[in-house]
């Protein structure tokens, strides 16, 4: 395991995609995670019938290594107090509920405070404890809605709305929880103080915006679908090859659009005024679109990407999964990964985080529902195996 973060205790309260992505960071990293998940079937993602692998959701997998369960019904007074004789000893305490619900299931930060002032309580919500639509329910979809980067993303000319491919409502606010948590624990060790972390989707996905954003604050631009293309970098786009494959170009830089003229065999045109400087070519994009487009069908997406590689040019394929996780860089840093799971070796997709501290790492397989029971009730708290039944039996 990794020695990042040994020695720190998480109770993850989280399921589904924004909370245990963000959690399997910090176990990727050596903390230990405690799942606390209802008996009654558990974390929500468990029980998604698609991509099962021998009965279990390969969306659960691919969020829950380095992970223990343990079953408790939090509206029960005896697992309350084993909840809490776990605060006692933990360090975090991390949940990706509605505002309000840690309150009422009377484990919410004041609570958990006096039992232990050095907790730090981490809470991703869509839209954040003290917004107006605080109350609403919040899902990967809503919030790129919201957030505006649906407005842009998708080809032009008129075509619907279109999501990012992967949830990045869910996935960022998940990243900007775990900084969130790594502060906390910094800070505690300057102070001695634990923190509350309130974490919004609608946040974290509003603060990728960057540059999109500033442009609207100093120039009131309102973005539009560019497909590919970037809105003031002229040519950065993906272009149609021979054989009906892709390669992205990145040549705004003068540097680069010379060489992408030579490598293209047309040389003159960094020469012409058309497309001599980028504010020329962000005017005249149209007519270099045009030129580009006819001449890349002349050659093969590989052919492409070897000739353009080797004359300097920031160029690559656009490569469906299969091809990505194949590619050589991806499996060189280890991120393509395997764990002993249910009786065989399966495939996972590493940690994209390199340290020294980490060193060559292995990963434990997603828990299955109340594997850790015993582990974490018997020889954590030092119950006994009637305070046990007691604890996961109570109503």
């Amino acid at each position: 395991m990794a020695e990042i973060l040994k020695g720190v205790r998480v109770l993850d309260l989280s399921q589904v995609m924004a909370g245990p992505f963000g959690t399997m960071v910090l176990g990727d990293l050596g903390a230990e995670i405690i799942k606390v998940e209802n008996a009654d079937g558990g974390d929500l993602c468990r029980n998604n019938r698609q991509y099962l692998h021998k009965g279990e959701s390969a969306y659960f997998i691919s969020l829950n290594r380095n992970k223990k369960s343990l079953t408790l019904n939090l509206r029960s007074q005896k697992a309350r107090q084993a909840f809490f004789d776990l605060v006692k000893i933990s360090d975090v305490v991390y949940d990706n509920f509605r505002p309000g619900t840690m309150e009422k299931l009377g484990v919410g930060y004041d609570v958990l405070k006096q039992i232990n002032p050095r907790i730090i309580c981490c809470s991703v919500s869509g839209f954040g404890a003290n917004s107006p639509f605080k109350d609403r329910p919040a899902l990967d979809l809503l919030i790129q809605a919201m957030g505006g980067v649906m407005s842009f993303t998708g080809e032009e000319k008129g075509r619907p709305p279109v999501r990012v491919g992967y949830p990045m409502g869910d996935l960022a606010a998940a990243l900007y929880a775990t900084i969130s948590v790594l502060g906390a624990l910094y800070h505690r060790t300057v102070t001695g103080e634990g923190q509350q972390c309130d974490i919004a989707m609608l946040d974290a996905q509003l603060s990728l915006m960057t540059y999109r954003a500033q442009y609207y604050f100093l120039a009131g631009v309102i973005p539009e679908p560019i497909g590919s293309a970037h809105a003031t970098s002229i040519p950065i786009r993906a272009f149609k090859t021979a054989d009906g494959g892709y390669v992205t170009v990145e040549a705004s830089h003068e540097k680069f659009f010379r060489n992408l003229c030579g490598v293209i065999e047309m040389p003159e045109l960094a020469q012409d005024q058309r497309f001599s400087s980028l504010a020329a070519r962000a005017k005249n994009k149209e007519a270099l679109f045009a030129i580009l487009e006819e001449r890349f069908l002349a050659r093969t997406r590989d052919d492409w990407i070897e000739r353009l590689v080797a004359g300097d040019v920031p160029a690559g394929p656009v490569n469906n999964l299969e091809e990505a996780l194949s590619n050589p860089s991806i499996l060189a840093r280890d991120m393509v990964a395997e764990v002993d799971h249910l009786g065989e070796r399966i495939k996972i997709v590493g940690n994209p985080i390199k340290m020294s501290g980490l060193g060559q790492q292995t990963f434990s397989a997603p828990p299955t529902l109340g594997e850790h029971n015993m582990e974490i009730l018997g020889g954590y708290l030092n119950y006994s195996a009637e305070q046990i039944r007691e604890v996961l039996e109570s109503p």
